[in-house]
């Protein structure tokens, strides 16, 4: 006896949908904390995913950067090398570089205190690679910053884990009640063989 035809299409229409559960670089630029900040370079990037933050307080930090990391910094390891050496635009257009190629989410800089404004150099690369390079407002604290964003990741995933524990529960009890893929493919065009 096929008793998954008690299934109606429109009870199946009503399992739990899937949403967007990434942080992206743009939402975390509509985080309070970041209110104000500006995007100066790499706008090709604003996609890009973060699944960390980290503040940069070395200008050799590239062995320790993650993928999809965003990285804040004062800006007083943009200005001084490991030996208290300055910068040029070389090492920065280079750093950016290597930011990129490890798969760095976004840079995030304080202006004011260390920097003036982020060199040109710096900038071009940053776009070329499609890094994008933020300048924060000066009353962002790296602490609300990290913050906000952590607590953003954590609601992302709990919303995740949720829709994936009440779609697996409608998809057992639809299975428990007797119900079949085949018939879960007809009533329901969201379903098919590819995506179990």
């Amino acid at each position: 006896m096929d008793r998954s035809a008690k299934y109606s299409s429109e009870e199946l229409q009503h399992l739990p949908e899937g949403g967007d559960y990434r942080l992206t670089v743009r939402d975390v630029l509509e985080l309070p904390s970041l209110h104000g900040a500006e995007v100066l370079a790499g706008h090709g990037g604003l996609r890009h995913l973060v699944q960390s933050v980290n503040v940069m307080e070395v200008p050799d930090i590239l062995a320790w950067v993650k993928p999809n990391e965003l990285l804040v910094t004062t800006g007083f390891p943009l200005r001084y090398g490991r030996t208290g050496e300055l910068l040029d635009d070389t090492d920065l257009s280079d750093l950016v570089d290597g930011l990129a190629r490890r798969g760095v989410a976004a840079l995030a800089v304080k202006t004011g205190r260390y920097l003036d404004e982020l060199p040109e150099a710096m900038l071009h690369m940053a776009e070329q690679r499609g890094l994008p390079l933020l300048v924060l407002p000066v009353t962002a604290g790296f602490d609300e910053v990290i913050s906000e964003v952590f607590t953003k990741l954590v609601a992302k995933q709990s919303a995740a884990l949720d829709i994936a524990d009440r779609l697996h529960r409608s998809l057992t009890s639809i299975v428990l009640e007797g119900g079949d893929l085949p018939r879960l493919q007809q009533n329901s065009p969201r379903f098919s063989t590819s995506a179990f």
